[in-house]
């Protein structure tokens, strides 16, 4: 499609890819909603989001709780981004993210695991990364933009020397973060 000039180089910019992200769009926001703490086992990859039915976050009064993720989050097969194919329908991956999640809201002193919804979207591995980069452009959820660090996976031997995340400073209790205290 049209080239963008950039700098001198040529950005390729394909207008397909401008209604498969609509779609995307469509079909994450008219996946059902589900109550974080009743997640049924699940197979596959895609996206979630997190979506919070409590008490207003200090950090984000100005947020539209109903219509907006406070989270949006990946899972994709081991292995993907080094080419190597796997069984996506009998990966867990998606499942385990969002149980890692619900973990951590269970964990800290000042949320609560039934106030949440989660939103998940199955979705062709090939677009996954760029789908999550589009939707949290698109809703700027809080935990992805603005108070990070939710989504960190657990911490590894020199990451445990880092600073405590802007979410664990206002979400205190997190067991692995707590080790590292």
């Amino acid at each position: 499609m049209l080239l963008r000039s950039s700098g001198g180089l040529d950005v390729f910019d394909p207008d397909r890819s401008k209604q498969a992200f609509s779609d995307i769009e469509n079909a994450y926001l008219n996946s059902p909603l589900h109550v974080l703490s009743d997640v049924s086992k699940i197979k596959g990859v895609g996206l979630y989001g997190l979506y919070l039915l409590g008490e207003p976050l200090p950090y984000a009064q100005d947020y539209d709780y109903c219509s907006t993720p406070v989270y949006l989050g990946k899972a994709v097969p081991d292995g993907w981004n080094i080419g190597e194919g796997v069984a996506i329908l009998q990966s867990s991956k998606l499942y385990d993210r969002i149980m890692n999640h619900r973990t951590s809201i269970a964990q800290v002193d000042n949320l609560h695991v039934n106030d949440f919804l989660v939103r998940i979207l199955m979705l062709d591995p090939d677009w996954i990364e760029s789908a999550e980069t589009f939707l949290i452009r698109k809703f700027c959820p809080v935990w992805n933009v603005r108070v990070r660090g939710f989504g960190n996976k657990a911490l590894g031997i020199e990451r445990g020397k880092s600073k405590i995340s802007l979410w664990d400073q206002y979400h205190p209790g997190r067991k692995r973060i707590r080790k590292h205290e």
